[in-house]
């Protein structure tokens, strides 16, 4: 157990924490890891190679658990070195993350390192207990490992998207200085909508280089998550919104709605059905919203009433 904690004390101690150039350069996405992790691997199978011809009983269960300590511990490692994100600001202000170039390749290669590693330690799991005395094979479980290496990779998501609100949030405060009553007409898009859609095809281009379609998925779900309620809440600032005001918006939200679509095949993954919904029900909450404004006045107490039905959602208008 002490040789096993300085082994991993070394592979640590020679991480520089990007990347090496020649796994970075494959086709591969899946293999664009931090050196370390495969180093720590290595270590563990050469260890597991020397102990099964001396013992299958004990010895090798204590060494499991060794091993399950110092994985654990690697995903805390790798944790640590993440931007910190700061809490949540008040009112509708997103934490405030800006990632540089050097810390987004950082975070990437968390996710991608973190999932290896899960997979890994699954795969290692599954070895020991095919060699390890029959009678001790219950008690080889290193998912405690794995949930870790997979907290790591939710952490390392929330930075991505949330540096993704951060840029898009001066473009949403925007939508809230127009005098909307002075607006006349709504032939295209606003500049507004055009600066959101221009930065969400550089996320999805950087996304697409560097995550694997899985988290690529898994990202868009949690950036559908957070920006929509911003937008819904951007509508609920523009006083005085008005007839053409809400037009505009409207428009730009559908503008907004085919680019989140879009999203996972423009990063070069497969989109889903599950996605399309949650893009579709947390879009129609900001319709439902615009259309309120421009419903008439006569009308308005049967389309509020359909309002608050919608946005309660199934079952909450029992």
């Amino acid at each position: 157990e002490k040789s096993m904690r300085e082994g991993v004390g070394e592979v640590l101690a020679k991480e520089e924490w990007v990347v090496p150039d020649d796994l970075l350069q494959g086709a591969d996405k899946s293999t664009r890891v931090l050196r370390s992790s495969i180093d720590l691997f290595l270590l563990i199978k050469r260890a597991l190679k020397r102990c099964v011809p001396v013992s299958t009983g004990s010895v090798l269960l204590d060494l499991t658990k060794a091993w399950l300590d110092s994985l654990s511990h690697y995903a805390t490692a790798i944790a640590a070195k993440l931007p910190k994100l700061p809490q949540m600001a008040s009112g509708w202000d997103p934490p405030a993350v800006h990632l540089s170039d050097a810390d987004l390749a950082l975070v990437c290669a968390a996710v991608a390192t973190c999932e290896y590693c899960a997979q890994t330690t699954g795969e290692l799991e599954e070895s020991i207990r095919k060699q390890i005395d029959p009678d001790l094979s219950d008690q080889v479980d290193l998912s405690a490992a794995q949930d870790a290496f997979q907290g790591t990779i939710t952490s390392a998501v929330k930075l991505l998207v949330a540096d993704v609100d951060t840029a898009l949030h001066p473009h949403l405060i925007a939508y809230t200085r127009v005098k909307w009553m002075e607006v006349d007409d709504v032939s295209e898009e606003s500049t507004h909508i055009n600066s959101i859609l221009r930065k969400l095809a550089k996320v999805a281009e950087y996304w697409g280089a560097h995550l694997l379609p899985l988290y690529v998925r898994f990202t868009c779900d949690k950036l559908v998550s957070s920006v929509m309620p911003r937008y819904v809440a951007m509508i609920h600032r523009c006083r005085r919104l008005g007839e053409t005001g809400a037009q505009q918006v409207l428009l730009d939200l559908q503008a907004l709605k085919s680019c989140l679509l879009d999203l996972p095949n423009a990063c070069d993954a497969t989109s889903t059905s599950a996605y399309a919904k949650l893009v579709t029900a947390e879009v129609a909450k900001a319709e439902q919203l615009l259309r309120l404004v421009l419903t008439p006045e006569e009308a308005l107490q049967e389309h509020f009433e359909e309002l608050a039905a919608g946005l309660a959602g199934p079952g909450g208008a029992e």
